[in-house]
């Protein structure tokens, strides 16, 4: 992600103090898809990893088909 790079750039560049980065995404926009689509795989991803073995068979095919999916926005 851009905002990402930019925040690891200011600190390379000398930057001490904490940095503050607002992001503002209208709705109804490409970006608030991206979004929308970037917190649900986080999710998924994080239940998997950080939950339990048994997560997985509680796991609909539709999340399972998110993961692996090529999703055009």
């Amino acid at each position: 992600m851009s905002e990402n790079q930019s925040i690891d750039r200011v600190y390379r560049i000398g930057q001490t103090k904490k940095v503050l980065v607002y992001k503002i995404i209208t709705k109804g926009t490409v970006e608030e898809k991206i979004l929308q689509l970037q917190s649900q795989k986080k999710h998924v991803f994080a239940s998997v990893v950080e939950g339990s073995q048994s997560l997985i068979s509680k796991m609909s095919p539709e999340d399972i088909r998110n993961l692996f999916e090529y999703n055009q926005v």
